[in-house]
């Protein structure tokens, strides 16, 4: 850790939040309401504004602040009927938040932690750090090479060189792991009172932080807790995890409000927000610069329900839905371009051709210090390979460092083209290197206002989904064919798209858990026809009880844990209820084997990204309407309340 300690930082943080008061900066705090009592002081939406007076003397209006809700989930009611005005710069009125919360500093224990078997002493910092490690043991991080290298830079280089402390290996957290271990047996352990006490708690907080006055809406917050510090992992296999990311303060955060609002309390004694700023321009609430791992800024927003987001998202698919009207003179132009002379134009039609039909990222160019992932236009030799009947291979890694790797046949002219990018490079060189994001980004928006390359992926994904649905009629089919049919179209637009996910170790356990479910329904398929058997011949059937012992015995035999319990056990003494209960155990299970499959291939793609950012939800919303299948089925609560406005889409609706 660096020499500069977080008590050092804390310290002068709060010298300087002292000396913003003393300075004037933060004098004119006005005394906050809690959001309860703004609800309560509303008495209507039609009830007049109040006056109040501003820093200039002068008179204006303050909207009325009534707290109004769809279904509990904090959205402004059908702000979609409204007219949207897109060049309209000004995103509020009035704007009133609680601000942020942040988490509590490290408590010191004074763990016992050795190295080479010798107890060693470690200040609090280093404790906090060796905690923060002891809770990625036992996980995959535990034994990512870079981040095991970069925590032990990090970790050792905060003791004294002469003491020789230089190796991870040496170094033994038996007693914070047995802590960390112990507290989560704990917490497991809880009785459902202690759960319940939390759990009101939590709501409490979030009554109070989670949500925002915005004009006349209670709109929910996206999220108001600070991250805390802890071992920066980031996304795939960046070059930084392992590294300590540092405590962020009050005097680290810019708040956003109207000016008319009362300024939010800080919830840390003896510091105070680093700016108050009233820009009602942008949506964010507050924001902070974090440069301890990169310099990066984090805002904080409402939530995916409120207006500013749906509207956000609602824009995004219509100016998807606008490509409609251009995308077939982008193509002749940028196939045009590939059968320029000109190498730069050569290059500009082969990447955009690439984006259209892969649906490929357009590509950033990287810092040393970020993990090599790349897109369309940071491609190198060493990424793309030209096969022969105009096919192409790729193979890189993308976002989140997930792996592309894709064959696939392509326009004789862009192979052409792609095989003469590559002639005389070496492996590291650039497959386009005439042209870069820049000009690539510059084109798409000559061709059509507002076109990215992430414009292109919404709209392949949603024709994609669209055509996929349409090809099948399932209006007589069960309700869960037709989810199997949905589901499926959503994979091609996941595969089209490349969203993938790690496989969890606990992945292939529950498998083998669902299989053993299954399992035991076709024993008790079989003791069911065992049973209709001796129904029909007068006999007496079988005993309910010592069937579902042997079956419980068979779980425990295997090794399955109490939670797991066999299927209920019914034997019914006449033959009509028996078949029906037969008929019901075949359809379960033919029902449990095609979830079984799809987890199956479904098991590395990632279905909810395009849900959730890809697929228009109005073409969703109307085939479950044209189809009968209730909404719930295809979008759980919270896609639901991220998409309001399309669920109110008419049958006519087309993409």
């Amino acid at each position: 850790m660096e020499e500069d300690s977080i008590k050092k930082k804390t310290d002068q943080a709060s010298r300087e939040g002292r000396k913003k008061e003393e300075d004037g900066l933060l004098k004119k705090r006005k005394p906050e309401k809690s959001l309860e009592t703004v609800a309560t002081e509303a008495k209507s939406n039609n009830a007049p504004s109040k006056k109040v007076k501003e820093n200039n003397g002068k008179e204006s209006r303050v909207p009325n602040r009534n707290a109004s809700e769809a279904d509990g989930e904090g959205v402004a009611l059908k702000w979609w009927e409204k007219e949207d005005d897109e060049n309209d710069d000004v995103k509020w009125n009035y704007l009133e938040h609680k601000g942020v919360i942040f988490p509590p500093f490290y408590e010191y224990r004074k763990f016992l932690v050795k190295y080479n078997g010798n107890p060693i002493e470690l200040t609090a910092d280093q404790e906090e750090m060796a905690y923060y490690w002891g809770q990625s043991v036992g996980t995959d991080w535990e034994t990512k090479e870079h981040y095991r290298a970069n925590f032990q830079k990090e970790f050792t280089k905060t003791f004294d060189k002469k003491l020789g402390y230089t190796n991870l290996e040496s170094f033994d957290f038996s007693d914070i792991v047995n802590y960390i271990n112990d507290q989560r047996e704990k917490k497991k352990a809880k009785t459902k009172e202690e759960k319940a006490e939390e759990k009101a708690k939590k709501k409490v907080k979030d009554d109070y932080y989670g949500f925002a006055i915005v004009d006349n809406d209670k709109e929910k917050v996206g999220g108001y807790a600070i991250e805390p510090p802890t071992l920066f992992k980031g996304r795939g296999k960046h070059p930084k995890a392992g590294f300590m990311k540092a405590r962020i303060l009050p005097e680290d955060i810019t708040i956003n409000i109207a000016e008319n609002a009362p300024i939010p309390k800080c919830d840390m004694p003896g510091h105070a927000w680093g700016d108050i700023v009233h820009n009602n321009e942008v949506t964010w609430l507050a924001f902070y610069k974090d440069d301890t791992i990169n310099t990066t800024y984090k805002y904080i927003f409402l939530a995916a329900s409120s207006k500013f987001k749906g509207l956000s998202d609602r824009r995004k698919y219509d100016k998807a839905r606008r490509l409609k009207d251009h995308i077939e003179d982008i193509r002749r132009d940028y196939r045009k371009k590939m059968n320029s002379k000109d190498k730069f134009e050569k290059q500009l039609g082969t990447a955009t051709y690439l984006i259209d039909v892969l649906a490929l990222r357009v590509g950033n160019e990287k810092s040393e210090d970020e993990a090599d992932t790349v897109g369309c236009c940071s491609l190198r030799k060493e990424h793309v390979e030209a096969l022969a009947d105009n096919q192409i291979s790729l193979d890189f890694l993308g976002k989140d460092s997930m792996r592309y790797f894709n064959t696939v046949t392509v326009d004789p002219q862009v192979w052409l083209n792609i095989k003469s990018f590559l002639e005389g490079k070496e492996p590291e060189q650039d497959l386009f290197d005439k042209i870069n994001t820049n000009d690539l980004n510059s084109y798409l928006k000559d061709m059509m206002p507002g076109l990215t390359a992430k414009v292109f992926r919404t709209y392949n994904a949603s024709t994609t989904l669209e055509r996929e649905l349409s090809k099948k009629d399932v209006s007589g089919l069960e309700i869960e064919d037709k989810m199997a049919w949905y589901n499926e179209a959503n994979r091609q637009v996941a595969i089209l798209c490349n969203h993938q996910k790690t496989v969890s170790k606990a992945f292939d356990v529950s498998v083998e858990k669902q299989k053993a479910k299954i399992e035991d329904m076709r024993d008790y398929l079989a003791e069911l026809k065992s049973h209709l058997g001796k129904v029909r011949k007068g006999k007496e059937g079988l005993d309910e009880g010592k069937a579902e012992e042997a079956a419980e015995r068979k779980f425990r035999q295997a090794g399955y844990d109490e939670k797991m319990k066999p299927i209920k056990r019914k034997f019914p003494n006449d033959v009509e209820r028996t078949q029906r209960y037969i008929g019901d155990v075949e359809k379960k299970i033919k029902s449990k084997e095609k979830e079984l499959q799809e987890r199956d291939e479904n098991k590395s793609i990632a279905l909810g990204t395009s849900k959730l950012n890809y697929n228009d939800p109005r073409i969703t919303v109307r085939w479950c309407k044209q189809n009968e299948v209730p909404i719930e089925k295809v979008f759980p609560k919270t896609v639901r309340s991220k998409f309001p406005w399309a669920m109110y889409s008419d049958l006519d609706w087309r993409f």
